[in-house]
């Protein structure tokens, strides 16, 4: 009969005191996967790669030339059409349209 050594347990204990680690206290375990993460980052950095995603951003000087927040919805459909347009495949707005347009 074959005799278990206690050395074959030490591996399946590491792993399941990770898993209860990362389960149970997952905000000790955050800083260190980051880390190991940005070490991996700074020793072999992926190449850049555009992602073709566009921001558009309503600013200050934006608001100066076409008015007040919230616009018309005329005016949002144009902007949205003219993004089309130029070629966007697809739009996302953060905004909210809780109340019908006063215009």
């Amino acid at each position: 009969m074959k005799r278990i050594r206690w050395t074959s347990f030490i591996p399946p204990l590491v792993l399941l005191g990770a898993l209860f680690l990362d389960l149970r206290a997952a905000h000790l375990v955050a800083p260190l996967r980051t880390f190991t993460f940005d070490s991996y980052e700074r020793l072999a950095p992926r190449p850049y790669q555009d992602a073709h995603v566009r921001i558009v951003d309503i600013d200050d000087e934006t608001l100066a030339k076409l008015g007040q927040w919230p616009w018309p919805r005329p005016l949002i459909a144009r902007v949205l059409s003219r993004l089309t347009e130029l070629g966007a495949a697809s739009i996302a707005l953060d905004a909210v349209f809780a109340e019908p347009d006063r215009t």
